[in-house]
């Protein structure tokens, strides 16, 4: 089944800060790119975070399923996870009901809730497109600190990569595309983070 989120609260920082990438790329001093700069800071970390399927600093998703899933098991698309905001559905009148009824897998890499032992999740009402809705917040942590030293690592190494090599086209608004090809080493700085079959 498609997971199907977004992120409805940005982290407030990045996990490098615009000194350090000065520093990685040994420029310090410059100041005539900052604008730039910080805009390649957020497209490698949004692109290390989409090559890893995980958050890295603290960001709350919503993520909406159309139907229980065939096992009753709701996988988190996004992780590893801070809290659970709320786990909402639509009964089959079609109200809005919270449900607190589950237990929580964290010690699996893709968190999963499923209803407690001897429950089965209520019934959803037909029909209805992203009936069932769970809110939370995820990543390492509210802190640059919290992010392990090798995704940081991967990022400086993208950003001097985007810096140096790739100007022109590949930063916008929505980050950075996943065509572009990243340097090999990332993908062995980042072999042990990186989450598949999500």
């Amino acid at each position: 089944m498609q997971k199907k989120y977004q992120t409805t609260v940005q982290p407030t920082l990045e996990p490098i800060s615009l000194t350090e990438a000065r520093e990685h790329l040994r420029n310090e001093g410059l100041t005539v790119d900052n604008d730039y700069l910080e805009a390649l800071i957020v497209a490698a970390r949004q692109y290390i975070e989409k090559y890893l399927n995980r958050a890295l600093i603290e960001q709350t998703c919503l993520q909406s399923w159309d139907r229980v899933p065939s096992n009753a098991v709701f996988e988190l698309a996004q992780n590893p996870l801070i809290s659970i905001t709320s786990f909402k559905y639509y009964d089959e009148n079609g109200v809005l009901q919270n449900y607190s009824n589950y237990q929580l897998d964290t010690q699996s890499d893709i968190v999963k809730l499923v209803p407690n032992v001897d429950t089965v999740f209520p019934s959803t009402q037909n029909g209805r497109l992203n009936k069932i809705q769970i809110t939370y917040k995820c990543g390492y942590g509210d802190a640059a600190e919290d992010v392990p030293q090798l995704i940081k690592q991967a990022i400086k190494i993208m950003i001097a990569y985007l810096y140096d090599e790739n100007r022109g086209g590949v930063v916008s608004g929505q980050g950075i595309s996943m065509e572009i090809k990243h340097p090999k080493v990332i993908e062995y700085l980042l072999v042990d983070y990186r989450l598949t079959g999500i």
